[in-house]
């Protein structure tokens, strides 16, 4: 008897967050990476995973280049100009895989191609899923969960006062998506990130920074921009992307879940 297929369809922005996750999806299945807003974000995405070996399956899709209507906040200030936090590898970036097919056709195309078996994880800007809603509305009865990083459920923000980035830059996406997908969804929003999930500094650096992987040695080299002047929790290591991916792989790392919808 077959595998039961288990598509992934993982949409993000910076390449920084996602070498993260990258690390956590153990897959059978090709997963297709829809990144933006800039283009130059998906070859340093790409140049991330032909070095560490997990590209070969894995095809990358041109995301939007703006939010659906205001000019989006610059993560340049976080993530670099070049979403690598500008560490310069002395490569150049491979772009044989990104591919002609954007990343809103290709969203639409993964779930009408595996009706009910699509597991969709946003760890951006919800601008790519809130036009392949609009453009596919069908595919929102076909898809059979969502995993997304964003929002908030205290009004404690990271861009601003009260505002988490990634819903910030395209609240009108996040508003089409929250109202127009007919699947479980799950949102790990930034206070989980920030104020409920404590992870020390020294394991992150002593622990999973001593892990002797070209992933990991990647990592080191990308964050030491960020831990050298590190302005949010000095003694804690912050994940984001990385919880909402963790689980959609397993989520059983999901102790406790409420429902607001």
């Amino acid at each position: 008897m077959a595998a039961a297929l288990d598509v992934r369809v993982m949409n993000q922005d910076q390449a920084t967050l996602g070498l993260h996750t990258k690390g956590l999806m153990v897959m059978e299945q090709p997963t297709c990476i829809c990144n933006g807003p800039k283009f130059n974000s998906n070859v340093d995405h790409y140049r991330a995973r032909r070095r560490d070996g997990f590209s070969k399956s894995i095809p990358v899709h041109r995301g939007s280049e703006s939010a659906l209507i205001m000019t989006p906040k610059d993560a340049e200030g976080y993530h670099g100009s070049d979403g690598f936090n500008d560490v310069q590898f002395g490569t150049t970036p491979d772009v044989t895989r990104v591919q002609e097919e954007g990343a809103v056709l290709a969203i639409c195309r993964h779930v009408r191609e595996n009706p009910g078996e699509v597991t969709l994880v946003a760890l951006g800007p919800l601008t790519n899923v809130a036009l392949a809603f609009k453009l596919c509305p069908d595919i929102t009865s076909q898809i059979k969960e969502m995993f997304i990083m964003g929002g908030n459920c205290e009004g404690v923000g990271n861009v601003s006062m009260s505002a988490e980035f990634n819903f910030y830059v395209d609240p009108e996406a996040a508003f089409v998506v929250l109202n127009k997908n007919n699947c479980p969804t799950y949102i790990a929003t930034w206070e989980l990130c920030y104020k409920y999930c404590k992870v020390d500094m020294d394991w992150r650096l002593n622990c999973l920074g001593k892990i002797d992987t070209p992933q990991a040695k990647m990592m080191n080299a990308l964050e030491k921009v960020w831990y050298d002047n590190y302005s949010f929790h000095p003694d804690h290591f912050i994940m984001c992307d990385q919880l909402a991916m963790a689980a959609a792989l397993d989520v059983r790392v999901m102790t406790k879940t409420k429902r607001h919808w």
